[in-house]
């Protein structure tokens, strides 16, 4: 795609792609499309998804160290 030849390296997967693929039932809730699947089970199992499988954005340790360093600084003068 644009250009790209044979010999790059394949794309990566990205966490996102299981948010955006076609639906489907939730394994851990129903085992085929005519089973009768309650509205709170689906958004409970959407819940526990976003806590566990979404990547979250986390400060390095330096940024938060210079936070600390400069609080300290400004309390003390």
């Amino acid at each position: 795609m644009f250009g790209e030849s044979d010999s790059e390296s394949p794309r990566l997967s990205s966490p996102w792609e299981a948010f955006s693929t076609s639906p489907s039932p939730c394994p851990g809730l129903a085992s085929s499309l005519s089973s009768s699947v309650s509205s709170s089970d689906i958004e409970a199992e959407l819940a526990r998804r976003l806590q566990t499988e979404v990547p979250r954005l986390v400060p390095e340790v330096e940024e938060v160290w210079e936070r600390r360093v400069q609080t300290q600084a400004l309390s003390l003068a």
